[in-house]
């Protein structure tokens, strides 16, 4: 009963918080929309009152008012005195529309997050119009859509670009920003004032001579704007600007590529602003983590970055162009200095083309600056980019907000960190323990009659789960790295001799489960895959143990390299029958209880019941019951008779020689009798012992050894019958008699 009635709470919640998901989003269709068309595009403003919507197109002058049924709205685009029927959809997610408008043909419009987005500061002065420029025009470079507004309210365009279509007029203010782009400059050096109702402030790029002038202009309200050229200046300008480039302008990509101080910046900025998609891997690019041991590049990287964009965020970073873009200059960019630390971007190598990034000094010093800067007032607006959301910061904020006792501490740990570390370390050593049981619990269940479960198991799986818990948590609480330096190592080591173990175990049941199912045709090759899955199981560990170390792959690598030539020099022998194993895999000339007769090559001339094949030798049983251990290499090279899975029949004969035995004719007769059962294909080679056992009252006793070759009780009766005859044969023409003994039973004494 109260199972079920925690699934109908459940239940009941879960529909609650739909319903008020549903109640939250009542109005979807209110926002900021990016709008495009086939010939270009404009931003929007629409607000849903009910079943009504109403909106705004910036540039066009339009206006946009119809009715909502469900996921369509039907209305009109009022532009000019002129009303075009338009039609849009807005899909599932609420974040895109799709649609069709009678003067412009299709369109399509994404959501802009312009929530997160501050009103502008007024443009009182030509200093305060040149940053809203700039700062806005940057964050629409990150892709920040919802900045078009207040980029469009710090800009109007020059009379003789009016006369352009207002869709071109977006991809004309891009084009500009990109030439304002291309220079170096320091918005503190515009003036703050000017007596005059223009003003031009020169824009140098560095490398060369080439100046973009820039015309502020002061409207009849006294807010001034930067004022958009026409096109012809447009390609005047660009051709002086691009001349440094080769006349190629540089991809909306190429920063990624971190060739100047600038690219730096702008790829950690863009990451922030893309952290939640693909941005990550971009920000940690901007960063010099090589100090940092490589199974915390990630976690320590992603919580450097957060420090880092928070700290940007203090100091009141908001100018891109005022670092250098000159990839020619290899001196260290400063951005924020402090006796603790300093934000600097600096090259990561001596090389000339040597990538641009954060420096190890500003990522080691981060959390300290980022902790003295918290103290600095709030800016009036915000900085470039965005500020992702962290864990750790949201934690710290939570503990701060109710507990502020718990942000002291020392040796670099806030109390709040102590106390979550103890209580989150406590439950993953609990819960790792407890899945690290329930794992061997069930392996047992199902592999207790394949292979015996090894004690040691239990104790590796817990250390590895433990781990994999305990591996998110400094970056969950924001730890120092420097702390976790010293434990990374050794805690690495271990995981990678459990995973070993663990790895271990799972090549056996999964060798042994494969040979039930191959049967004994495929030993030779389950044991030479079982050797190899054991050497790469090693070998893992090793990396692994090394990665732990922060050993480099290249190191790691050119050390299996030289490591590798000595073993192979080394352990030629060792090698041989590695490959030996392989030609006998590959031509599978036997297997496991499969009787062979071997001769020439270094194995000599032997035959017995193969037992087991192993990575290096073969086990053979011979007729006498003694084991062989032969070299794959040797057994690859000779010659292999395989008889199968029968076993060959021995043949004990003792006969008597009770008339005519001389000397010479015993001798003849032995001697014409060995190698006649040599020759004979009824005995298996190798297999013939004939001699004189012994001399008794009746006469003198000759025995003879032999290994069948027959392989069914019939064939064996037939060998022994012409063996006999031929036996009387010979003693005919030797003019021997033999006894009636003839046949004496093998356990029979040799002596009367």
């Amino acid at each position: 009963m109260r199972p079920l009635i925690v699934v109908l709470v459940a239940l009941l919640a879960s529909l609650l918080g739909a319903v008020r998901a549903h109640a939250d989003d009542a109005t979807p269709w209110t926002g900021d929309w990016d709008l495009k068309w086939s010939a270009g595009g404009a931003h929007a403003r629409l607000v849903q009152t009910g079943d009504a919507l109403t909106g705004e197109v910036l540039l066009l002058g339009s206006s946009i008012e119809g009715t909502i049924s469900g996921d369509q709205f039907t209305g009109t685009r009022n532009e000019g005195g002129r009303s075009n029927a338009l039609v849009l959809i807005l899909d599932r997610e609420s974040d895109s529309l799709v649609g069709h408008d009678d003067a412009r043909g299709w369109c399509s419009a994404t959501r802009v997050a312009s929530d997160a987005v501050p009103a502008a500061p007024p443009l009182d002065t030509p200093r305060a119009a040149f940053a809203e420029f700039t700062f806005a025009g940057n964050q629409l470079r990150l892709g920040l859509n919802g900045y078009w507004r207040r980029f469009l309210a710090s800009i109007e365009l020059a009379p003789d670009a009016l006369s352009r279509a207002p869709e071109e007029h977006l991809g004309q203010f891009r084009r500009y920003f990109d030439l304002v782009d291309l220079t170096t400059f320091d918005v503190r050096q515009v003036p703050a004032d000017s007596a005059q109702g223009e003003l031009t402030v020169p824009l140098r790029q560095l490398r060369s001579d080439a100046v973009l002038p820039v015309l502020l202009r002061r409207d009849a309200d006294g807010q001034w704007r930067v004022v958009i050229p026409d096109e012809d200046t447009l390609v005047a300008q660009r051709k002086s600007l691009l001349a440094v480039y080769g006349g190629t302008p540089p991809t909306t990509q190429s920063f990624r590529r971190l060739r100047s101080p600038r690219d730096a910046m702008h790829t950690f900025l863009k990451g922030t602003v893309e952290w939640s998609t693909e941005g990550k891997g971009a920000a940690l690019s901007s960063l010099d983590l090589r100090e940092f041991p490589g199974a915390l590049q990630e976690i320590d990287g992603r919580l450097a970055a957060g420090y880092l964009c928070r700290a940007l965020q203090n100091i009141g970073f908001r100018d891109l162009q005022s670092i250098p873009n000159d990839a020619s200059n290899r001196d260290p960019v400063v951005i924020f200095e402090h006796p603790d630390g300093s934000i600097v971007i600096a090259p990561i190598g001596p090389e000339p083309d040597a990538p641009w990034a954060f420096t190890a000094e500003t990522v080691d010093t981060i959390r300290s600056l980022y902790l003295i800067t918290e103290a600095l007032p709030p800016t009036q607006d915000a900085s470039l980019g965005t500020i992702p959301a962290m864990t750790s910061f949201e934690l710290r904020e939570f503990f701060g907000s109710r507990f502020p006792a718990l942000l002291s501490g020392r040796l670099g740990f806030e109390a709040w960190q102590v106390l979550m570390l103890v209580v989150l370390m406590l439950g993953a050593i609990a819960l790792g323990r407890g899945l690290a049981g329930a794992v061997c619990w069930i392996l047992h269940r199902l592999t207790h009659s394949i292979t015996p479960l090894p004690t040691i198991l239990r104790d590796a799986l817990w250390l590895l789960f433990t781990v994999a818990m305990l591996y998110w948590i400094p970056g969950i609480l924001g730890l120092p790295h420097r702390h976790q330096h010293v434990f990374v190592p050794v805690v690495g080591t271990l995981v990678s001799i459990a995973g070993g173990i663990v790895a271990w175990y799972i090549v056996a049941v999964f060798c042994t489960v494969l040979s039930r199912m191959t049967g004994r045709a495929d030993a030779l090759a389950l044991n030479l895959l079982r050797g190899c899955l054991r050497i790469g199981v090693i070998a893992g560990a090793c990396v692994a143990a090394a990665f732990a170390w922060s050993i480099s792959a290249p190191h790691v690598l050119a050390g299996l390299g030289i490591g590798g030539i000595g073993m192979a020099i080394a352990s030629q022998q060792t090698i041989a029958q590695f490959f030996g194993a392989g030609v006998l895999v590959g031509d599978r000339t036997f297997g496991v209880g499969d009787w062979i007769q071997c001769s020439g090559g270094a194995a000599g001339t032997l035959s017995g019941v193969v037992e087991g094949v192993g990575f290096r030798s073969t086990r053979i049983r011979s007729a006498d019951g003694s084991v062989l251990s032969v070299p794959n290499g040797a057994l690859a090279a000779v010659t292999i008779v395989n008889f199968g899975r029968h076993r060959p029949r021995p043949l004990e004969l003792q006969l008597t020689v009770t008339r005519g035995a001389t000397l010479e004719r015993v001798e003849g007769f032995i001697a014409t009798l060995r190698e006649r059962m040599t020759a004979s294909p009824a005995f298996l080679e190798g297999s013939v012992t004939i001699g004189v056992s012994g001399i008794v009252r009746d006469g003198i006793l000759v025995q003879c050894n032999a290994l069948s070759a027959a392989k069914t009780d019939q064939e064996e009766a037939d060998a022994r019958h012409a063996f006999l005859v031929h036996v009387m044969v010979l003693a005919d023409e030797r003019g021997l008699g033999l006894g009636p003994q003839l046949e004496r039973p093998a356990d029979a004494p040799a002596n009367a």
